[in-house]
């Protein structure tokens, strides 16, 4: 051949002109004068129009051509010629296949035609490759089904395969879109993570609830742990009213649906099931036990909590259920459901007792009116007490259920209870059932030790009960809560939290409980939350002591009295708080407790009284002399004494009288420092006192008894 042939070739492939190219170098291979350069430059524009212009090429890219010129390389060649230009040398980049160099190029893009050409489902494949281009995804799919089922798919065709089962699944049906996701996970090949694989698993998330998708199988073949990192966080979208709403991300969703379906197919295939179904628990087990958590996936966290309970218990492993059911308890406190769960995780386990406590909290907790109890919660609960031999509360539970049948018809759980139990319940349809507050307050009892089961590990702190308040939230409802006092230690002064009225509900004002906080320990500056409240061992007085401190100021006009404790702290004490009138130098014993409102520590006074104690750090009495009387009336010691104006007045003080003074401790604000203040004084010394002693009677006698001068 001339060597301008060739040359010609590569140039209409370099101008993108593959189909004149093709026709060139068909000539050029079939002239008898044929050598290696022309099959060299047929394999170059081959290869550039399988990758560039297929739709145009199809003619030529066929198997038997690129069989054709394999051969043909081969016998000019005198070898292999792929095995002659391969890169066997391991210090060069082994990345590379083949070596570098126009021989070793020629080389590769003849390897890329026989994988892609030179097999029994390429003509399938290129024609899916096109229509899928044209968005004819349909006829795409079938050809690519064709393919499969003929042979082998490369990467690249694989992931043109998904994207295409993609594209259908957007707009397919509930069945069909089923059939696309089952033949994505046939393909083995697609590149993970990606965009499409995250994809058919959002259409997947979609088809939770359809029947015939085994969702744990699923799981096992679609491999989460090849997701994209922005499937594991939180999805969010902006409402029409522009509020930014915040759900579970892509990976929760899948667990949850997972675990549900696990759930329902556990008795249709349990020993083909088990290992798909140990993956999926050891999956949701690091799911739940992670400390990292994205904003907005709490709530999906939960409920694989909760099927992943469910689940254990289907298998028969309760003990494992166990730790995560208080879990999930405890993210759920004060509904119903979670506690029933764990009644059924103690009743698995053969603890009666317990399960019989948790069914009553989960009782209490569907409503405060036992009224609102369905025929089902009361006949389960019955039988449950039955089991934890306490025969009383099974009879009476199953008198309730009587009572709610005759009102509102005949159950099917209530005849199992009477058909089936008849050897220890009788059953009386009641019309009246006046029991209920009886019950109730009993059932609440028994509850409160539910809390016990949860927080086991906590420690104890006395406290006391205090009074009902009622918190109104923005939205305008109520929420009746109960004060708490309680002693963080000895000698210290209690702190003040509040707690759901219905854990304090069998307690009076005043009355002594043993108490259970998180956080363990409790922060004074923060939120302190009471979670178990038991009768108290501690008598009030131990656990809110009075503490002694004396009046060093009586205002009359905002109606209090200025306060000092032992440990030099002052505060206020109204005048409403304490019976009769106060003076400077009395004594009181207050109740105190401290109280957190909008970032400030404040004091609580909640009892007080008067008393005779007189604290010695609080008081002293000295005879000393008058130092210096000032102009405003006041006067003061040669100890630093204050001595107000009016006691100055009352006993005509002078500088260098002699006097006994009482002085009790108090704050000077002005020089901030503590200061003594007179609050009695005895004149011993000095003109006023000479002229009392004038005056006084003789032998006895008053001057009460002396005769009038008329």
């Amino acid at each position: 051949m001339q060597p301008s042939g060739a040359r010609e070739v590569y140039a209409l492939c370099k101008q993108e002109e593959y189909l004149q190219a093709l026709q060139l170098a068909e000539q050029l291979v079939n002239s008898p004068a044929a050598d290696l350069g022309a099959f060299k430059a047929h394999i170059h524009a081959l290869f550039k129009a399988m990758c560039h212009d297929k739709e145009h090429c199809r003619r030529y890219l066929q198997p038997y051509v690129v069989k054709f010129l394999h051969e043909g390389i081969n016998r000019l060649y005198g070898g292999d010629y792929l095995e002659a230009f391969k890169n066997h040398d391991s210090t060069t980049n082994s990345r590379k296949p083949f070596v570098d160099g126009f021989d070793g190029y020629i080389a590769s893009a003849l390897s890329q035609l026989l994988i892609s050409l030179d097999r029994p489902n390429a003509e399938e494949l290129l024609e899916a490759g096109r229509l899928s281009r044209e968005k004819k995804y349909q006829q795409a799919y079938q050809l690519y089904t064709k393919a499969a089922a003929k042979g082998p798919l490369t990467k690249y065709e694989e992931n043109s395969y998904a994207w295409t089962l993609e594209r259908l699944c957007t707009d397919a049906k509930e069945w069909q879109k089923y059939r696309y996701v089952v033949e994505y996970l046939n393909l083995k090949q697609v590149e993970k993570p990606s965009l499409v694989n995250s994809l058919m698993l959002r259409h997947a998330d979609e088809l939770f609830e359809y029947r015939e998708l085994d969702f744990p199988a699923y799981l096992e073949a679609f491999d989460l742990a090849t997701l994209q990192p922005e499937d594991h966080a939180a999805a969010r979208f902006t409402n029409t009213d522009g509020k930014e709403v915040v759900c579970a991300s892509l990976y929760d969703r899948v667990m949850h649906h997972a675990l549900k379906n696990a759930f329902s197919r556990l008795t249709q295939r349990l020993p083909l099931y088990l290992p798909a179904v140990d993956a999926l628990l050891k999956r949701a087990g690091e799911i739940n036990t992670s400390s990292v958590k994205n904003a907005g996936d709490l709530g999906f966290r939960q409920w694989i909590l909760y099927d992943e309970v469910k689940l254990l218990c289907a298998l028969g492993r309760g003990q494992e259920a166990l730790a995560f059911a208080r879990r999930f308890v405890k993210e759920k406190y004060s509904e119903d459901y979670p506690w029933s769960l764990l009644c059924e995780v103690y009743l698995q386990n053969g603890d009666a007792k317990n399960a019989a406590v948790c069914i009553c909290r989960s009782l209490v907790n569907k409503d405060d009116k036992l009224q609102a109890l369905s025929v089902k919660q009361c006949v389960r609960a019955a039988e449950i007490f039955h089991r934890a031999e306490d025969a009383s509360h099974a009879q009476e539970l199953a008198d309730l259920a009587s009572f709610l049948v005759n009102n509102s018809g005949m159950g099917e759980d209530a005849l199992k209870l009477f058909r089936e139990n008849n050897t220890w319940y009788s059953p009386v349809i009641k019309e009246h059932f006046s029991d209920f507050d009886k019950l109730k307050e009993e059932l609440i009892e028994l509850a409160g030790k539910a809390d016990l089961i949860l927080y086991a590990d906590l420690k104890v702190y006395h406290a006391c009960a205090g009074s009902q308040i009622d918190l109104k939230s923005k939205t305008g409802k109520v929420r009746k809560m109960r004060d708490v006092f309680i002693s963080l230690g000895p000698g210290t002064v209690p702190l003040q939290t509040i707690s759901r009225a219905k854990l304090l509900n069998p307690f009076k004002k005043w009355t002594q409980v043993d108490v259970r906080l998180l956080p363990d320990p409790p922060k004074e500056d923060s939120k302190i939350r009471v979670v178990t409240v038991e009768k108290g061992s501690l008598p009030v007085e131990d656990v809110m002591p009075f503490k002694t401190a004396a009046v060093t100021y009586v205002n009359r006009e905002r109606r209090c009295y200025t306060i000092i404790f032992e440990d030099k702290t002052r505060s206020v004490l109204f005048m409403d708080k304490v019976k009769g009138q106060l003076k400077t130098g009395d004594c009181v014993q207050v109740q105190l407790a401290k109280r957190w409102h909008k970032g400030r520590m404040t004091m609580l006074f909640l009892n007080s009284r008067r008393t005779d104690q007189r604290p010695e750090a609080l008081f002293k009495e000295e005879i000393t002399t008058v130092k210096n009387v000032h102009h405003a009336g006041f006067a003061h010691t040669a100890d630093s004494i204050f001595i107000p104006e009016d006691l100055v007045m009352e006993h005509a003080l002078i500088n260098g009288d002699k006097v006994k003074v009482k002085a009790v401790l108090t704050w000077n604000k002005k020089r901030e420092q503590y200061n003594w203040t007179a609050y009695f004084i005895e004149l011993l010394s000095g003109k006023k006192a000479k002229q009392s002693a004038d005056k006084t009677p003789a032998s006895g006698k008053s001057a009460e008894d002396d005769e009038p001068p008329f």
